[in-house]
């Protein structure tokens, strides 16, 4: 067994056009909860877990409308699959007018579900609180190791105008639950 060969978990924070919800599958599948791929069960916001590892990756996706369009994955976020190093690919750029990068940056985290271990990546809208989450971990004083306490993830309700209309679509959010520390601490 390769390491190509396994497919993490994943615990996914459902929007209102994520297949889990327009397929009809999952009756219980509904904008704003979380989705855990290996059980295919849903779970409402917010949810306990402890965090296990931390990483960073890069993912642009193929676009169908551009001629020899290519996919291109980095798993570290230093090194992309197809075009080279991330810091110097114009797909991790932001267009002068503000317009998003195609290749998006994720902050990943594996956690320790109660049904086992998933990974949640916080790209996008959730990026900066993955990147938040990140910080205060290693900003920490003292310094604690990210399974030191619990972890609140939840998924937060916003809005963005699309085309004239107000559209609602979820962020995560993710923190430490202090309120009651994990036998490690």
């Amino acid at each position: 067994v390769e390491r190509e060969d396994i497919k993490h978990p994943e615990l996914k924070c459902l929007q209102g056009m994520s297949p889990e919800v327009t397929e009809g599958q999952y009756p219980d599948a509904k904008p704003g909860k979380f989705f855990l791929t290996s059980t295919k069960e849903t779970h409402p916001s917010p949810l306990r877990v402890i965090v296990v590892h931390h990483h960073r990756s890069r993912y642009k996706p193929l676009d169908p409308e551009i001629k020899n369009d290519q996919l291109c994955i980095s798993k570290d976020a230093i090194r992309g699959t197809v075009y080279g190093f991330c810091s110097d690919c114009e797909y991790a750029e932001w267009g002068a007018d503000r317009t998003p990068p195609r290749c998006s940056l994720s902050h990943n985290y594996v956690s320790l579900t109660q049904a086992g271990p998933a990974l949640t990546r916080f790209n996008r809208t959730s990026f900066k609180a993955g990147q938040d989450f990140a910080s205060s971990c290693k900003l920490s004083i003292p310094r604690k190791p990210l399974w030191g306490y619990a972890t609140i993830i939840q998924s937060v309700a916003a809005t963005a105008k699309v085309k004239g209309k107000d559209v609602t679509y979820y962020k995560m959010g993710i923190a430490w639950d202090r309120s009651q520390p994990t036998d490690e601490s």
